[in-house]
């Protein structure tokens, strides 16, 4: 994974928390993406 790849998959990866966090998506739905 290139610095740029691992910086995308971060940025992603904050998204989704924060759109658990704030009930737009629910836990399980997060847990599946991030495992992705």
């Amino acid at each position: 994974m290139t610095q740029a790849e691992f910086a995308a998959w971060t940025d992603y990866s904050l998204e989704l928390r924060s759109k658990a966090e704030n009930g737009e998506i629910e836990f399980e739905v997060y847990v599946e993406n991030i495992k992705k």
